[in-house]
């Protein structure tokens, strides 16, 4: 199948390259932003409880940095959740991808991918209701 078309394989290897270079900067710009969003409030609960512990004569101990770390990696989880979410599109688009490009060149794929279309149930017209009896 290569032989015959090194052309449209070439192209197909080319547009992933591109599409995988462009989707990896979109996903990079979205997670920038997502992290920022996402330090803002951790960032401002973390400064108050900083100053909080300080006033209350806190100072960096087992317990303390225990629960730093406890924050920090509760923070980093969800940091990682919100970025996975955002990827999911675009681990999804590249399967597909290819999965529609082969499909125009093996035809048990297309066949798979496009089956015919099942046939209409037949039409059985509505019953007629009966006609109602004169009043009188």
């Amino acid at each position: 199948m290569l032989q015959s078309e090194k052309g449209s394989y070439a192209g197909d290897g080319g547009m992933k390259l591109g599409l995988a270079i462009g989707a990896a900067v979109a996903v990079g710009i979205l997670a920038i932003v997502i992290i920022i969003v996402l330090l803002i409030p951790f960032g401002g609960i973390g400064a108050i409880a900083v100053i909080a512990g300080k006033a209350a004569g806190f100072t960096w101990n087992v317990f303390t940095i225990t629960a730093a770390i406890v924050a920090g990696s509760i923070f980093l989880l969800i940091v990682f959740y919100a970025v996975s979410l955002i990827s999911v599109p675009v681990i999804i688009f590249f399967p597909a991808y290819s999965i529609y490009f082969f499909a125009a060149r093996y035809p048990n794929l297309a066949r798979v991918m496009y089956p015919a279309p099942h046939p209409s149930p037949p039409l059985i017209p509505p019953p007629i209701p009966p006609t109602p009896e004169p009043i009188g």
